[in-house]
């Protein structure tokens, strides 16, 4: 153990290089997943909203495109940079609950062999960025219990405030830290003005999502309810708490139960408002129907304070030495599943072992070069004067963002869609006499135009299966009505 720095800090700025380094060497492997593809091009079409997340993630895409270019791996060093803050974040956390060197290194390691932030912090989406905002908070309300400083107060309405930004449920956070509060003899906050401080900061950062929200009749809302009509059964929840196993990682899921029980049981008022905090989120999640990922950010909370009980309990048992094989198991356990959650197998191996992956984030990857190359090729097999009255139509936003992104370069006009936000970029106001139609079935084409003809089928050089693999792609020429007429029935946000 001698090699392990002494300074606490410098051992956590080591793990958290690792996790940037980690993601620096793998994140470049695949191609754009279509998320990716769709908050680039929303950066280029500003607004206060989106139908599916609020308005900074695509600002931020488009500043990653401004400075890198289109590159994947440049798009992608945000989240690993956010992935090795968390890391940092979670030793800091540790030691606000007392953890000493090896607790605060201990839970660290813990998020970096966690699974899901292996994945999250890979991907540029809402949820990384979502997961630093909710750590970054946790933080603060333990800075606020410790010290007592309520200023603290208005750098947790700024955190929310850009949180809601991001993604709305960091209103989750705030709702659990409201209920943690009140559980607690914390609840003498809310005496003062510094938290209804702190609540107006909040409220005014995220006001103008707010108000796009309402101009446009609430389509975040109309979002969120047609992907929670699907998250309401029984057996979901227990997949939503049996996948809590795995997101904690198999090897660290007993340390965080015994930092759950610990929270409890601790006369340590931080350690209790964390509790409350947890389980009051968790029992939400469980009451709505939320995504397994979303109670992601609080696992720092679990690795913190069950970091905390190992190691007393190694000093007491006088068990210390046990310390280099209790980290190296926790090593050989997650190691064969990297690449579930990583992407290390090159494109031919992944292709063949696709079946055994539990998601389909890596398979999203593939196949956007060669859509948008059979769309040109349909787009080339047009005169040139029926090329200028032709428009590109896609059945959802990955297959239009990668046209717009990657077939610009090769002449093609920006596509349209009626998924999420694409619905509110419209379908123009030109005259239309060829539809190229990406992902539609024909029975959804033949009534509105006089001729259909399958021209190409979308496919990829990996013959990996995903969501566009094996679509057809319709030439639709002589349509009997104008995409304005029909726009509103292709809507869709799901």
């Amino acid at each position: 153990m001698r090699s392990i720095p002494k300074n606490p800090l410098a051992l956590l700025l080591i793990l958290a290089g690792v996790k940037l380094m980690i993601h620096l060497l793998t994140n470049g492997q695949y191609g754009f997943h279509r998320d990716e593809l769709y908050y680039i091009v929303g950066g280029f079409h500003p607004d206060f909203g989106y139908v599916d997340h609020p308005p900074l993630t695509p600002l931020l895409a488009r500043l990653a495109v401004e400075l890198f270019g289109p590159s994947v791996a440049g798009l992608r060093l945000f989240p690993a940079l956010v992935g090795a803050s968390i890391v940092l974040l979670t030793g800091i956390l540790t030691r606000q609950l007392g953890g000493d060197r090896f607790a605060q290194g201990l839970a660290a390691l813990c998020v970096i062999l966690s699974p899901l932030y292996l994945l999250t912090n890979t991907l540029f989406q809402t949820v990384t960025f979502d997961q630093l905002v909710w750590v970054l908070s946790t933080v603060l309300v333990m800075h606020l219990v410790k010290t007592g400083n309520h200023n603290t107060w208005l750098a947790i309405g700024f955190v929310l405030g850009i949180g809601l930004q991001i993604k709305h449920t960091a209103l989750l956070f705030g709702f659990g830290l409201v209920i943690a509060l009140l559980l607690t003899a914390q609840r003498k906050q809310f005496a003062s003005t510094w938290p209804w401080l702190g609540g107006l900061v909040a409220l005014l950062i995220f006001l103008p999502n707010l108000i796009w929200q309402s101009v446009n009749d609430w389509p975040t809302l109309e979002f969120i309810l047609n992907n929670n009509a699907n998250v309401q059964s029984a057996s979901s929840r227990i997949e939503f708490l049996a996948l809590q196993i795995i997101f904690l990682g198999i090897p660290a899921f007993p340390i965080a139960v015994a930092g759950l029980l610990r929270l409890f049981r601790s006369r340590s008022e931080a350690m209790r408002l964390l509790g409350w905090l947890y389980l009051s989120i968790m029992l939400l999640l469980l009451v709505v129907g939320g995504k397994p990922y979303y109670p992601a950010p609080l696992y720092p909370i679990l690795y913190a304070s069950g970091a905390i009980v190992v190691t007393e309990q190694l000093r007491q048992r006088k068990w210390n030495r046990l310390r280099p094989v209790l980290i190296g198991a926790l090593l050989a356990i997650t190691l064969p599943f990297v690449p579930l959650v990583l992407p290390v197998l090159p494109p031919p191996t992944f292709a063949a072992y696709q079946a055994y992956y539990p998601q389909n984030d890596f398979a999203e990857m593939f196949g956007w070069e060669e859509l948008v190359e059979a769309v040109q090729g349909v787009y080339a097999q047009l005169p040139p004067d029926e090329q200028d009255k032709s428009t590109i139509l896609t059945s959802n936003y990955g297959s239009a963002a990668a046209i717009d992104l990657l077939g610009a370069s090769r002449g093609l006009p920006n596509a349209h869609s009626g998924h999420n936000t694409y619905y509110f970029w419209g379908p123009g106001d030109a005259p239309v006499e060829a539809i190229i139609a990406v992902g539609f079935q024909r029975t959804d084409l033949e009534g509105n135009c006089a001729e259909v003809q399958e021209a190409a089928v979308v496919s990829n050089r990996f013959s990996i299966d995903n969501e566009e693999a094996g679509r057809p792609i319709y030439l639709c020429q002589r349509p009997n009505v104008t995409l304005q007429e029909i726009w509103p029935q292709l809507k869709h946000f799901q």
